[in-house]
């Protein structure tokens, strides 16, 4: 810049027309167009292996023309494919719909890390965990050594997203940590009849019994035979 009596006079360096941003510059008239039409929030638009961003976007792609490989990808969901020929000046429309084949699981554990996580018995990752996982019912298992074990059996949907939260409850590792609960000593009791006094009170009464019972036994009774004797004096 150059100042000649209170003007300025602004000199443009040739260099600063080489700095014009590429998307500016004017698209050759022979490029054709392809415009992606998709009800599939959030899936990638590739083509020719280069990320054209995620749907909603049917802003039309400017291609040289010729044939293009059109990728449309997202997870859950099957991926699509297509050989488009693009002519020169034309325009490509393309509707495409995904269909949702799997759910997604993203697991974690505050705090812990690398916990294996099981769909159905089978290790599939450790936590933080973001998977794919087949749609229906599974039975999620997260588990680490010196923790209680989780399971929950979970219904996906095919392309929803199931999101847990889990945190382990740690086993108790010492005696210090366990709640032992003793046994009370049992307090043998002897029972009435196993009493030796009573015994020998028993006893006792029986030698008595007997004893009296012989004594009462030898006695002669009323009704015992006696000789009749008389004596006569002549």
């Amino acid at each position: 810049m150059v100042w000649k009596k209170g003007m300025a006079v602004f000199v443009m360096a040739a260099f600063t027309v080489m700095q014009l941003p590429t998307t500016l510059l004017a698209k050759s008239p022979r490029d054709g167009k392809i415009v992606i039409l998709s009800t599939t929030v959030g899936a990638e638009i590739r083509i020719d292996g280069q990320s054209f961003g995620l749907v909603p976007n049917e802003e039309p792609i400017a291609v040289a023309p010729g044939e293009h490989e059109v990728l449309l990808i997202k997870r859950g969901y099957a991926d699509f494919v297509q050989l488009v020929e693009v002519r020169p000046g034309k325009t490509v429309e393309l509707e495409i719909d995904l269909i949702a084949v799997d759910g997604i699981l993203r697991a974690e554990t505050p705090g812990i890390e690398d916990a294996a996580v099981r769909v159905n018995g089978q290790i599939v990752g450790s936590t933080p965990f973001d998977g794919l996982v087949p749609a229906g019912d599974q039975v999620i298992t997260i588990s680490k050594p010196g923790y209680v074990d989780f399971e929950q059996k979970i219904s996906f949907g095919a392309g929803s997203v199931e999101e847990l939260t889990v945190n382990l409850a740690p086993l108790a590792e010492t005696a210090d940590d366990m709640i032992i609960v003793e046994p009370t000593p049992s307090v043998e009791t002897t029972k009435w009849y196993e009493e030796w006094w009573l015994w020998t009170i028993v006893g006792a009464a029986t030698a008595t019994g007997v004893g009296l019972g012989l004594y009462y036994g030898l006695q002669p009774t009323e009704e015992t035979f006696r000789p009749d004797v008389r004596l006569q004096v002549f």
